[in-house]
């Protein structure tokens, strides 16, 4: 059989066909990976700020760390953070963070915001301990411990 054939004509376009429709799906592939995992990225990292922020509000109001996220949703933001409205968006934060519901101050208190891991990324997410959020958590954390104790240290 030569290229000139009919039947072999049939068959080259056939594998060229298929070599190109996986050619394509693979770029496909590696263009929605190239897109995606960046936007995961920011919305752990927008969803991580949000949730340090209203448990370090949860902190102050009542004392102790939350221990679910019923508790958290009871902390008002007045604004929309990054796109997430809050409480209404509970269910599309849990799926970028887990919380250490329940952890005790004293954990808390004693962390860097490097050590810090009472809130964590559930995938990828930008680097997000040096905002001031989490060292203003821990702060709040180490006040209430002081208080506990009748001591303070900054």
């Amino acid at each position: 059989m030569t290229l000139s054939s009919p039947r072999m004509k049939r068959w080259f376009i056939r594998a060229a066909s298929a070599v190109l429709l996986t050619l394509v799906g693979a770029a496909a592939v590696c263009f929605y990976c190239g897109i995606s995992s960046p936007l995961r990225a920011e919305n752990t990292l927008h969803a991580i700020n949000m949730a340090t922020v209203l448990i370090d509000r949860y902190v102050q109001r009542e004392h102790k760390w939350p221990s679910s996220w019923d508790d958290l949703c009871t902390v008002p933001l007045d604004n929309t953070w990054a796109g997430y409205e809050w409480p209404d968006d509970v269910e599309r934060v849990r799926l970028y963070i887990n919380i250490e519901f329940g952890v005790e101050l004293q954990v808390v208190a004693s962390q860097t915001a490097d050590k810090f891991d009472a809130i964590r990324p559930t995938g990828a997410c930008y680097p997000y301990r040096h905002y001031g959020y989490v060292d203003a958590l821990i702060q709040t954390a180490k006040d209430h411990v002081d208080a506990q104790h009748g001591t303070h240290h900054s």
